[in-house]
């Protein structure tokens, strides 16, 4: 068993996601930086569809009440094994009654600690991610006991340190939505020209961009979006759909993310700067 002693400020428990249950109207979710993630559980030898924590800004302290492994993946942040400080993108040991900690994150936005054989909290439609109405809690709470499992252990050496995409570039590449052909030239032009930033209305939902386009006079039947899909609402703000987004919307969708993209974005803050480049 893990104990959360300090939940840390939004940490969750995140796998890929669960695929197959749109049509219920159910969000995706899953880790936001999917690339991050995937590297967390590979150092361990682990399956890439474990569970594993998301932590965003500030991690929690963690106590383990078993001997195991673990590895950080993604935003860098400061790694306190009782106290001692850790290295990142590494196997790490911990022994019965070690406390994990973290630092708050000096670049990027999200890390990811993953545990040998992964977490073991209940699967519903057939994923382990957090997300509200679905699992019952949302984010981690102080005092939860969060299980895992005795497994062999499989380390998987990197040949070099990992830096995730989002800490290193800030061009999304996108694709053409449906409505793009609702743009008029200018906008065409300034969407991809304008360097845009990140606003503080920001969240696994969605991210929404300071800079607006032109009003927008023109609607569309409530249709399927999807995560990284890009929504131009009626005042010209963008808000570019996240994993745990809905499963329909209003707004015409003039952009859509690829995974990459989605992983670079997951990395950015408020202030932070982007721009579109389209394939």
């Amino acid at each position: 068993m893990i104990e959360v002693i300090e939940p840390g400020l939004f940490t969750t428990v995140q796998d890929k996601g669960r695929f197959g249950c749109r049509r219920l109207g159910v969000p995706l979710a899953g880790a936001l930086d999917a690339g991050s993630a995937s590297m967390a559980n590979m150092i361990l030898g682990n399956d890439l569809n474990d569970a594993l924590f998301e932590i965003t800004f500030s991690g929690p302290v963690l106590e383990f009440s078993c001997d195991t492994w673990v590895s950080a993946a993604g935003a860098f942040m400061k790694l306190l094994i009782n106290g001692d400080l850790a290295s990142m993108n590494r196997p790490l040991q911990v022994h019965k009654g070690d406390f994990l900690s973290f630092e708050k994150i000096r670049q990027g936005a999200r890390a990811y600690l993953a545990v040998a054989g992964g977490i073991k909290t209940v699967s519903i439609l057939g994923s382990r991610s957090f997300f509200k109405g679905i699992t019952p809690a949302s984010s981690l709470q102080e005092g939860s006991l969060l299980p895992v499992e005795q497994t062999d252990f499989l380390s998987y050496e990197l040949e070099h340190e990992w830096i995730p995409y989002g800490l290193i570039r800030s061009t999304l590449d996108v694709f053409k939505g449906p409505e793009f052909h609702f743009l008029g030239n200018k906008d065409k032009e300034k969407l991809l020209d304008l360097t845009f930033t990140v606003s503080g209305k920001n969240s696994r939902m969605g991210y929404r961009l300071n800079e607006k386009l032109s009003a927008n006079t023109r609607s569309i039947t409530t249709s399927p979006v999807l995560p990284g899909t890009v929504q131009y609402t009626p005042d010209g703000t963008l808000i570019i759909l996240m994993r745990d987004c809905q499963t329909t919307g209003g707004y015409p969708r003039i952009l859509q993310l690829s995974q990459e993209s989605i992983d670079i974005l997951a990395q950015k803050k408020a202030g932070d700067i982007v721009r579109f480049r389209v394939r």
